[in-house]
C-alpha cells in the first residue's frame, strides 16, 4: 500500500464531523465505458511500493475494489445525418471582421497601422477576404459585405463563425431494456459478463422512437462516441434515412468502491450523474436487479483461519472487530509495503483490477527472470458462485499475466488455466471458456469457497473475501514471492486433495461393511439391477428376502443428505428420488428414500466413483456422500442386531410386533416359578 492510502486512513480516524454526500459525477477513469490507458507512467507506478493499494476514482477516500460489466441486448440501427459545424476564422480574419463590423468604413491605411503590418502583409489579408465575399474594397476604405453578416448571426457569443455541412453515415445501438443510446459491439468477447434480459416493451423499438431519441441525445452521442472536443459547435441539421439492421450487445462497466470517508463500506456506481440519471433509471434498476441475482460466498471465520495457516499467525483473524466484522482499516495500516518485506505485498480488490494484475505481474516477471527459459502454466483458479469473473477487466488480466511470464522476445512458452475447485455449474464454467486454453476442476470441501488465487511460476495471489460492515464484503489477500508461503499454500491445496481421497477410501469401507452382511444388491443373469428407474424384479426380490432373513424389516425412510450445488452425483441416474423431506429449502434437498434405494445409491457409488477405475464423477464426490453410506451402514448393522428397535420406538412394523409380542406376554399370568425357571 503506498503512502497516501495509510495516510487516507489515519486521517478518517481523526475525523470528527461527518460530511454531507451528494451527487458528483466522476473522472473520466471511473465512469462507465470509459477505459483508462496504460502507459509508462503506469508501469512504473507498479513498480513504486504500493501500487497494490492505490487509490481509484479520483475521491482520497475511494479504493476501487471490483468492475462488474452488464451485457445489454440492443437494437441497431442505421442512421444518415447532414451535421453543420460552427468553424472559427483565423485569428486576423476575425479580428478584421469585427474592426469592420464596429466602424462599418475604415481606411486601410489605418487597419494596416493597427495590426503592425506591412503594405504586402495587408494586402494578402485583405485580398483572402474580399475573395470569399466577406470585405468590399472601395478605394483606400475597406467595408463588409452581407454574406459577411450571417457569419455573427449564426454565432452565440457574437464572434464570427464559418459554418460547414458534412455527411454521417452512423450506426446507434439503443439498449433493449430501457430504449436509451449505448455504445455497440459485436464480438463474442463479453459473454462472461452479466447478461441482462430485453424488456418486454423495449424488444422492439420503434423507429420513429429511435429517430426523436437520437435527436434529443445528439450532443451526448457526439461527445462520446465520436470523441469530439467542440460538440456544442457541432449541431444536427437533418436526418436523411434511419434504417433497423439488426441486433448487438454493449458493455456497461460498473464499479465497486470502498468508501472511507464515513465508515468503511462498499459503494456500487453506475457512472452516471445526476442530469442523466432519470433517463437511465430504467436501465439503471435492471443492471442492479442483474446484479443482485448473483451469488458470492459469505465471509466465514474458517476462511481466515485457513489465511492465517498460510502464514503461520494470525494475519487475518486477529483483525476481526467486537462486532465481527473485519477492521479494513487497520488491516491496510498494517499491510503497508514498508511493514513487510518487498518479497509479500497486499491486495485490496478483486485480483484481476488493472492496478493489482499489473503488480502481481511484475513481481511474476521479475521471479522468472532468474529462472530457465521454458513452459509456464498460468494457473487462475476462480471463486465459488456466479458473482466471480463478470469483469472486464478479466481478459486483459489473463493476456497481461501470460506476456509477463513470455517475456519481451516471446522466450517462454505460456499456457493459461482455468481452475475449479469448487463444484461449480458447467454452464457457468462454459462463459470462461473463451479466455483460457485449458480447463481444469478439482472439488474440494475444505478450501474456502471465496478464495480466488493466480499460480504463475514462482509467484503466487489470492484474496478471500471479508465483511467489514452489514452488506458489504470486498476480498482482500496478498501477492508473494517469499517460497515458505508458497510452499504452505501448495501443502493446503494438496491436503485439500489428500481430503478428497480419504472421503473415497471411507464410502469403499463403509460399503465393505454392507458386503459382509451379504445386503449388496446382486444382478441375476446379464440383466442390470435396475434399468431407466425400474428395478428387476429378480433382483429386487433377492434382495428383500435378504435384508428380511437379516431382521431389516423396518419400514422407517432412510434419510439421503443433497445439498449444496448439485453434482454429477447427485445428477446421476441410480440417485435415489424418494420423496423430499419437510425441512428442505434452497440448497437442502434430503429426500427419504427406501432401505432397497438407498443400497443401490451405495452400491453405485462404490463401483463407479470410489473403486475400480475413477471416473468424473469421483471429483465431485462430498461429505454428504460420505455420510449418506455410513449412515446407511449403522442402521443396517443396528437393525440386524436388534438394537434399532430400542433406539427408535416407532422404527416401522418390527416395533409393533415386538409391542404387541410383550403386551401379550405382559397379560399372560406367570407364576414365580416359571419366572425362575425361564
Amino acid at each position: 500500500m503506498c503512502h497516501v492510502a495509510r495516510e487516507r486512513a489515519s486521517r478518517h480516524r481523526r475525523r470528527h464531523e461527518n460530511v454531507e454526500p451528494g451527487w458528483k459525477e466522476e473522472s473520466d477513469a471511473s465512469r462507465a465505458g470509459v477505459h483508462r490507458r496504460h502507459g509508462k507512467a503506469r508501469r512504473r507506478d507498479h513498480q513504486g511500493r504500493g501500487a497494490m493499494m492505490k487509490r481509484s476514482g479520483g475521491s482520497a477516500d475511494r479504493i476501487l475494489v471490483d468492475a462488474v460489466g452488464c451485457r445489454i441486448p440492443c437494437r441497431r440501427f442505421s442512421f444518415v445525418l447532414n451535421v453543420s459545424r460552427d468553424r472559427r476564422l483565423p485569428v486576423v480574419d476575425e479580428f478584421v471582421l469585427r474592426l469592420l463590423r464596429m466602424f462599418e468604413r475604415i481606411p486601410v491605411q489605418r487597419m494596416r497601422t493597427f495590426f503592425g503590418f506591412s503594405v504586402r502583409e495587408m494586402e494578402i489579408v485583405l485580398s483572402d477576404l474580399v475573395a470569399r465575399g466577406h470585405v468590399l474594397l472601395e478605394g483606400e476604405f475597406a467595408s463588409l459585405q452581407p454574406a459577411a453578416d450571417e457569419l455573427f448571426s449564426s454565432s452565440p457569443d457574437g464572434m464570427p463563425r464559418i459554418v460547414s455541412v458534412e455527411t454521417w453515415n452512423e450506426t446507434v445501438s439503443f439498449d433493449m431494456v430501457a430504449s436509451t443510446i449505448l455504445p455497440s459491439e459485436r464480438s463474442f468477447g463479453s459473454r462472461h459478463l452479466i447478461e441482462l434480459r430485453p424488456s418486454a416493451l423495449s424488444k422492439e423499438v420503434p423507429r420513429r422512437f429511435a429517430e426523436e431519441a437520437f435527436t434529443s441525445n445528439f450532443r451526448d452521442f457526439v461527445r462520446a462516441q465520436k470523441g469530439a472536443g467542440d460538440a456544442d459547435s457541432t449541431h444536427l441539421y437533418s436526418i436523411g434515412h434511419v434504417e433497423p439492421i439488426g441486433y448487438g450487445w454493449s458493455t456497461y462497466r460498473t464499479s465497486d468502491f470502498l468508501d472511507l470517508s464515513e465508515g468503511p463500506k462498499v459503494e456500487i456506481d453506475f457512472g452516471v450523474g445526476i442530469e442523466k440519471f432519470v433517463s437511465f433509471r430504467p436501465l439503471l434498476e435492471g443492471m442492479s436487479s442483474a446484479r443482485n441475482a448473483q451469488f458470492s460466498p459469505a465471509p466465514d471465520f474458517l476462511t481466515l483461519q485457513f489465511v492465517d495457516s498460510i502464514f503461520g499467525d494470525a494475519r487475518f483473524s486477529s483483525f476481526i472487530r467486537k462486532d465481527g466484522y473485519f477492521d479494513i482499516e487497520r488491516w491496510i495500516e498494517r499491510e503497508q509495503p514498508s511493514g513487510t518485506p518487498q518479497s509479500t505485498r497486499g491486495i485490496v480488490g478483486s485480483i484481476y483490477l488493472s492496478d493489482n494484475i499489473g503488480a502481481i505481474a511484475l513481481l511474476a516477471s521479475r521471479q522468472k527472470s532468474s529462472a530457465e527459459k521454458g513452459s509456464f502454466d498460468v494457473i487462475w483458479a476462480r471463486g465459488a458462485g456466479s458473482a466471480w469473473g463478470a469483469s472486464p477487466d478479466l481478459p486483459p488480466a489473463v493476456s497481461t499475466m501470460r506476456n509477463s511470464m513470455r517475456g519481451e522476445e516471446g522466450e517462454s512458452t505460456v499456457t493459461s488455466t482455468f481452475l475449479d475447485v469448487h463444484g461449480t455449474d458447467n454452464e457457468i464454467m462454459r462463459k470462461f471458456r473463451h479466455l483460457f486454453e485449458r480447463g481444469r476442476s478439482m472439488r474440494s470441501r475444505s478450501l474456502p469457497r471465496s478464495m480466488e488465487f493466480v499460480k504463475a511460476g514462482a509467484t503466487l495471489a489470492f484474496t478471500v473475501r471479508i465483511g467489514i460492515a452489514p452488506g458489504s464484503t470486498l476480498p482482500v489477500g496478498f501477492a508473494t514471492t517469499d517460497t515458505r508461503l508458497v510452499d504452505r499454500f501448495e501443502k493446503a491445496i494438496s491436503k485439500a486433495r489428500v481430503d478428497h481421497v480419504t472421503m473415497v477410501s471411507a464410502v469403499t469401507l463403509a460399503y465393505s461393511a454392507i458386503e459382509e452382511m451379504q445386503l449388496e444388491p446382486r444382478p441375476h443373469g446379464k440383466r442390470p439391477v435396475m434399468k431407466d428407474g425400474v428395478w428387476d424384479e429378480e433382483s429386487y426380490r433377492d434382495l428383500r428376502q435378504r435384508l428380511d432373513r437379516a431382521g431389516v424389516r423396518s419400514a422407517a425412510p432412510v434419510i439421503w443428505n443433497v445439498r449444496g450445488t448439485p453434482t454429477r452425483v447427485h445428477r446421476a441416474e441410480r440417485a435415489p428420488k424418494g420423496e423430499r423431506m419437510s425441512w428442505t429449502k434452497g440448497q437442502v434437498r434430503d429426500r427419504g428414500v427406501s432401505v432397497e434405494d438407498a443400497l443401490l445409491a451405495a452400491s453405485w457409488l462404490r463401483s463407479r466413483c470410489t473403486t475400480h477405475k475413477f471416473g468424473k464423477a469421483t471429483t465431485s464426490i462430498s461429505m454428504f456422500d460420505v455420510f449418506n453410506v455410513q449412515s446407511l451402514t449403522r442402521r443396517l448393522v443396528l437393525e440386524r442386531t436388534g438394537i434399532w428397535e430400542d433406539i427408535l420406538p416407532n422404527a416401522g412394523p418390527v416395533r409393533h410386533a415386538r409391542k404387541s409380542r410383550e403386551s401379550r406376554k405382559r397379560s399372560d399370568p406367570v407364576t414365580p416359578g416359571e419366572g425362575s425357571a425361564q
